[in-house]
């Protein structure tokens, strides 16, 4: 998928998921991340910020990104 930011677009996750990173985004907020993202969509926002997370923090486990995101205030 591809993130448009300022005009640019960015590959977003810069590396494939894994197919178990894509099965708990999908179980865990209901989408598959495409790059028609509605970030108005708490879902897909929380999918959004999943992949981003993933790609900041690598060594970080699925339960701590879940926990970050669940404290993300909108």
């Amino acid at each position: 998928m591809k993130i448009k930011a300022l005009g640019n677009l960015y590959p977003l996750p810069s590396k494939p998921m894994t197919l178990g990173e894509q099965r708990l985004i999908k179980r865990e907020f209901g989408v598959v991340p495409t790059a028609d993202l509605d970030l108005q969509d708490p879902d897909q926002l929380a999918a959004f910020l999943y992949a981003a997370m993933r790609e900041h923090s690598p060594d970080a486990t699925a339960k701590q990104i879940l926990q970050s995101i669940n404290r993300v205030r909108v």
